[in-house]
């Protein structure tokens, strides 16, 4: 019941920190002592404190659905979530106008010109952004319609990350203007409908790309 890109975060979770220590113990034999010695394992190696609790959450679940299906009588997981309590509190960082502009004039392609636009002036996830198709840019009333998302991993077009994000976002007038060069311009490929990709017509734009690319004129 759950996403392609959701389930293959549980698993790698699973593989990585939960199964080296519990794949070869038996449930029922497992005590809140066991639970402690792998937390102070897991802190021992420097996590954030948000990935700590997520990590600790999944096995927390696990040990749940076995009571709740009748495998064990009890969750062994009676333990407070570990934490680093010397960790301080990461803020949100973002770039000024200022900062941005700098960074915009450094990109000298077209496409990841308009991408990188569109991230900084709408807020939109970088996801959205690569599964927005022409049919989806509204230039009457200046919108966009945010209504799925990439999976880079699986290589997909899903659904968004939540009900919530579906909605419309608001375009300035900069950015109207950038969408309606990059549109301009990939109408001259033969193929490119409505349906195409707002960014690249037929490829979606390669995480690592705009990764490089991003870094290179930051």
């Amino acid at each position: 019941r759950v996403k392609l890109r959701t389930a293959y975060a549980f698993d790698n979770v699973y593989n990585t920190h939960i199964k080296p220590t519990f794949e070869k113990a038996v449930i029922s034999e497992i005590a809140p002592r066991h639970i402690t010695t792998w937390q102070n394992d897991l802190k021992m190696k420097g996590y954030k404190n948000t990935y700590l609790l997520m990590i600790q959450e999944h096995l927390c679940r696990i040990l749940n659905f076995g009571v709740r299906f009748g495998y064990i009588d009890k969750s062994p997981f009676v333990n407070r979530f570990a934490k680093d309590i010397t960790q301080r509190k990461v803020e949100m960082t973002f770039w000024t106008i200022d900062e941005f502009n700098k960074f915009i004039q450094k990109i000298d392609n077209d496409t990841y010109y308009a991408f990188f636009m569109t991230l900084y002036w709408t807020g939109i996830r970088r996801g959205e952004a690569i599964a927005l198709q022409i049919r989806d840019v509204n230039f009457t009333d200046n919108t966009l319609r945010i209504s799925k998302t990439y999976d880079s991993v699986h290589k997909v077009t899903t659904t968004p990350k939540t009900s919530n994000s579906y909605r419309l976002v608001q375009m300035t007038s900069e950015l109207k203007n950038t969408l309606s060069d990059i549109i301009a311009h990939d109408r001259q490929f033969d193929g490119c409908t409505d349906d195409s990709l707002l960014f690249g017509v037929n490829t979606p734009l390669a995480p690592e790309s705009i990764k490089q690319r991003q870094i290179k004129a930051a």
